[in-house]
């Protein structure tokens, strides 16, 4: 007969989590499992786009949706809002035209803060983005950050 698993044999655990959306029915079997999308836009303030439910094997399908969901929301002269600009550059990170526009960001939040390290207003900006003035109010030196329980310069080293 085979020895039964008992408490002390558990080495490791895990439990997967699903945020269910509450469509009404009592049977928590019969809920679906998709997703459910809700924007918030009202006149003259940023949009707000809420996710409820889904599954983590149908992120990719859900980005696609949230993006052409927002594209009416945000654009400003009732054109559909295109992935790429003339010229076939794209609208994100790698766009020579935001690199450029964040580095004028970062440079004017650490001249703000001339007793934080740029480097780390940098890192703060990435983070929070224009979030970073709310962050920053009442802050002007590194010791009011308060302490750093892990270091924010520091990269792992890769194996070469």
């Amino acid at each position: 007969m085979a020895k039964p698993v008992a408490p002390a044999d558990v080495v490791w655990t895990y439990s997967g989590v699903r945020p269910l959306f509450d469509d009404g029915d009592d049977n928590p079997s019969a809920v679906t499992r998709d997703y459910h999308l809700e924007v918030d836009a009202p006149h003259g303030v940023a949009p707000l786009l809420s996710v409820f439910g889904g599954k983590i094997t149908t992120y990719r399908r859900l980005a696609e949706h949230c993006t052409q969901g927002s594209r009416a929301v945000l654009s400003t002269d009732g054109r559909r809002l295109d992935s790429r600009e003339a010229g076939g550059r794209r609208r994100d990170g790698r766009c020579p035209d935001f690199r450029e526009a964040f580095d004028r960001f970062v440079a004017g939040a650490a001249a703000a803060k001339p007793g934080l390290p740029k480097d780390l207003v940098r890192v703060l900006a990435r983070r929070h983005g224009s979030g970073l003035d709310d962050l920053l109010e009442n802050v002007n030196t590194l010791a009011e950050l308060g302490h750093a329980f892990v270091g924010i310069f520091t990269r792992p080293k890769c194996a070469t």
